[in-house]
């Protein structure tokens, strides 16, 4: 009996410590479970988190499964109602499989294509092909990101640097014209020639009237409707005669619907350029202005949206750069028409002009399309801050002179370097340095009445010998072109180069501040100084 006892207390301690193990196992695959659960609740919620849109199909091109962000784009309610579907018939809807899938199929890879949404957004497509052990398909994975801002960033860069390439060759125009005729005329057809805008207008001041002396449009007819008043009637309230008399430039993005101009517009559809386009697209007006006001120049777009900040900029400096090269030209020709009545002083002057526009003209081949603009700015800022200095006038046009072509020189450097747009090597930068020496070279036979050679040649020189090309130091300098020197610094820092953005006024006046006895004149930096700081001067 006792051995019996003892063997059923046994067998009950078995049982308990059974009971006690299945009860552990139990809990520990509970907690599994839960383990698992928790882990697929936090890959499904990392899956719906992702912006792209993700979908796996399985081999007959039926959905598996998807994120949220391609539930979105389906314009699926639930999940389950694309689940098992093609995938063709949600996103993107087509009539088959996407050409990428056959393509990865076939490659065993990765394979990529771009298409556009119905609502007009741009997808980039990645698929994967998922083979099993056997090396059989057994599904895809797509992955679609949408791309519509670097396509519209592409866009706007491809459209910038057209326009670029477009102003570079009207400012080349401005060089090899001869006549204002022939500048006006080649700039037009330049514009619309290249199926970048199509139409413009050059608008001029004619005693108390202005009249449009050019209408091009798009189809290459060149109508001269000289007979058209815009201060009469119904053109006087036009966009033209606000840009020239209050000198400031307009755009209009969409014609058709803006608030301000349209009904204007519409009044005058017999000169407006958008009537050939049902009165749709975009407009610029831009003031010339060089000296005096000339008139306006009014380019037309039948796309709108097209004079965004960037090409308002690049057009400024094509208009203030026509400008001159209009207020130039008619200088020579006034000069040509009076030379025959002046006496041999101002013959020297005629033939002094006339050696300096041949010399420019040699710049034609490799110059840089920034320098007109460059050189009339520091030009500019050299006259003003001779003033400033009280020199007597005949060294103050001298120096105007010597600075309106100081980077003459830059005609030997190949246009790539020049504008280049990241930086320079060490061999590129000794390349630059010799535009100084390279100008003198062109210049020091021409038999101006001031050295305007060895202002071009020592521009680069510092007080301290670190300047080119010759480590020149005091007054081994001429003054001119220490003048020259501190109004070079000033507008290159302050303004755009192909390379770099503007490092702005403030940082460039403490440039020259910081140097000031040491690389730069202490009276020429004191007077530049004086006319931003106390005279409000600004650069043109």
């Amino acid at each position: 009996m006792k051995n019996k006892a003892k063997e059923l207390e046994e067998l009950l301690e078995l049982e308990q410590d059974t009971r006690e193990a299945m009860l552990n196992m139990l809990e520990d695959l509970e907690e599994q479970k839960n383990n698992i659960e928790s882990s697929h609740k936090e890959w499904i919620d990392a899956f719906d988190a992702l912006d792209d849109a993700v979908m796996l199909h399985d081999k007959d091109n039926n959905i598996m499964r998807v994120n949220k962000a391609y539930k979105d784009l389906a314009g699926a309610e639930k999940f389950k109602y694309i689940i098992g579907k093609p995938y063709f018939h949600s996103f993107p809807k087509q009539k088959g499989p996407m050409a990428t899938c056959l393509h990865s199929i076939n490659s065993g890879a990765m394979a990529e294509e771009e298409f556009r949404h119905s609502d007009g957004r741009v997808f980039r497509s990645r698929t994967y092909p998922i083979f099993g052990e056997d090396s059989e398909y057994s599904y895809g994975i797509h992955i679609f990101e949408d791309i519509t801002k670097e396509k519209a960033q592409e866009s706007h860069i491809y459209e910038l640097n057209k326009t670029l390439r477009l102003i570079s060759t009207c400012n080349e125009i401005l060089v090899r014209s001869t006549t204002e005729n022939e500048l006006i005329s080649k700039i037009s057809n330049e514009i619309i020639e290249k199926d970048v805008y199509d139409f413009i207008g050059v608008y001029f001041i004619e005693e108390e009237s202005i009249r449009c002396n050019y209408y091009l449009l798009a189809q290459g007819e060149l109508h001269n409707i000289n007979t058209v008043n815009l201060l009469d009637g119904k053109y006087k309230d036009c966009p033209v005669v606000e840009c020239i008399e209050k000198n400031k430039v307009i755009t209009i993005n969409d014609i058709k619907n803006d608030e301000k101009w349209y009904d204007i517009l519409e009044s005058a559809k017999d000169i407006c350029p958008a009537s050939e386009f049902g009165m749709e697209g975009s407009m610029i007006f831009l003031p010339l202005y060089s000296e005096e006001m000339i008139g306006s120049m009014v380019i037309y777009s039948k796309d709108i949206d097209t004079f965004d900040e960037d090409k308002t900029s690049l057009f400024v400096e094509l208009s203030e750069d026509t400008a001159y090269g209009i207020h130039t030209l008619r200088l020579r020709e006034d000069f040509l028409k009076t030379s025959q009545q002046r006496d041999e002083s101002l013959l020297n002057l005629k033939s002094t002009f006339n050696e300096t526009v041949q010399s420019i003209a040699m710049m034609v081949e490799a110059r840089d399309p920034y320098t007109a603009g460059h050189q009339t700015r520091v030009s500019d800022l050299a006259v003003t801050i001779a003033k400033e200095l009280e020199l007597d006038v005949d060294m103050i046009e001298g120096i105007k002179i010597a600075s309106q072509i100081h980077d003459i020189g830059k005609i030997k450097i190949p246009s790539e370097v020049l504008s280049k747009p990241g930086k320079i090597s060490d061999l590129e930068f000794e390349m630059i340095k010799t535009h100084s020496t390279t100008g003198y070279e062109i210049l020091k036979n021409i038999n101006f009445p001031w050295p305007v050679a060895t202002i071009v040649h020592q521009h680069h020189e510092k007080l301290d010998k670190s300047g080119y090309p010759n480590a020149l130091g005091g007054d081994e300098i001429l003054l001119e072109a220490k003048i020259l020197c501190v109004a070079d610094v000033v507008e290159a820092i302050a303004s755009h180069r192909p390379y770099r953005a503007s490092l702005g006024l403030k940082y460039a006046l403490e440039e020259i501040e910081k140097d000031r006895g040491l690389k730069y004149d202490e009276k020429v930096v004191d007077a530049c100084l004086k006319i931003f700081r106390e005279d409000n001067y600004e650069l043109l």
